[in-house]
């Protein structure tokens, strides 16, 4: 992902939500930007509910398919913030609707708060964050306004890299591998 967490001094993750599954794709940190401590895996689905990444994985699904998630990995108390009833969460997660940023501010750690946003491809469930230690707080706004400026050139160079990589292991396959056709971007 580059330098973006040395430029914006924080911690930056690249995650989709995948065959039920949060992932994380790629990560920058640094010393002076370090990552969430994660004292439970952010990619662990009983977690989704109080990050700022699994929440803005959660608002971009249907209706049905977060309910099933929801009913799946139930909503567990992970710090005094965190939402658990299951209404609340959905009130929130669509509030401002499914490409608005959402914030982890202290619901899955006492130690750190992040915001994430939408990263907007079709049929994919897909997002960038950011997270700060809690003692940062006052820079947390500006920070993100940074990356949602940033998200286009962020999500442009994850799907040239996405479509070369792609495209890189259908040519050790075989000899008469065809490449996928290009996404377009609406």
């Amino acid at each position: 992902m580059g330098t973006d967490g040395d430029d914006l001094d924080a911690a930056v993750y690249l995650s989709s939500y995948t065959d039920g599954d949060i992932r994380i794709h790629e990560a920058a940190h640094s010393s002076t930007a370090p990552p969430v401590n994660e004292w439970a895996p952010f990619t662990d689905t009983d977690t989704g509910h109080a990050s700022a990444v699994g929440k803005s994985l959660l608002a971009q699904l249907d209706f049905n398919s977060r309910r099933d998630h929801l009913a799946r990995y139930p909503s567990t108390q992970l710090t005094e913030r965190t939402i658990t009833n299951p209404r609340a969460l959905i009130e929130l997660l669509d509030g401002h609707g499914p490409h608005a940023a959402q914030f982890d501010l202290l619901e899955y750690s006492r130690t750190e708060i992040c915001v994430a946003y939408s990263l907007g491809l079709p049929g994919r469930a897909s997002s960038i964050a950011l997270s700060l230690p809690v003692h940062q707080h006052k820079r947390l706004i500006a920070v993100a306004h940074s990356l949602s400026g940033r998200a286009t050139s962020i999500l442009l160079a994850h799907l040239m890299t996405d479509e070369t990589n792609r495209y890189v292991a259908e040519q050790r396959q075989g000899e008469g591998a065809v490449p996928q056709p290009r996404r377009a971007l609406p």
